[in-house]
């Protein structure tokens, strides 16, 4: 199992139960190529976190996710990304912060919560 949170690079609501709704309602919606504000992040969380494709034998237990190539989790509207358990307070803290910072909302659906980007 995982610890999975999805992104937003659009306005969603910070009501739980609403941010769900529109999660159901984009989560089958694949896209040709990532928004500059996804393939931003994408960059800026690979290079702290890099993808478990990037990482030799030995680093791989380290990893902070549960699955790659990362890139593969953006490919949709609304990207899922997840954690292994063991890493999720290191580096859940991270990607929502950098997230946020760059206008992203966080959906994190463990906590209930929706983490959003600062207007």
């Amino acid at each position: 199992m995982s610890y999975n949170i999805a992104l937003f690079d659009f306005p969603v609501s910070a009501d739980f139960e609403k941010a769900c709704e529109y999660f159901e309602i984009y989560e089958d919606e694949g896209i040709e190529e990532l928004s500059p504000l996804m393939l931003r992040f994408y960059q800026e969380i690979s290079h702290i976190y890099p993808c478990l494709c990037e990482l030799s034998d030995d680093e791989i237990d380290d990893s902070v996710w549960c699955d790659g190539p990362l890139m593969n989790n953006f490919m949709t509207k609304v990207p899922v990304i997840g954690f292994v358990y063991s890493k999720v307070d290191e580096a859940l803290p991270v990607v929502i912060r950098l997230a946020n910072n760059l206008g992203i909302s966080v959906l994190d659906w463990q906590q209930g919560i929706v983490f959003n980007a600062e207007k």
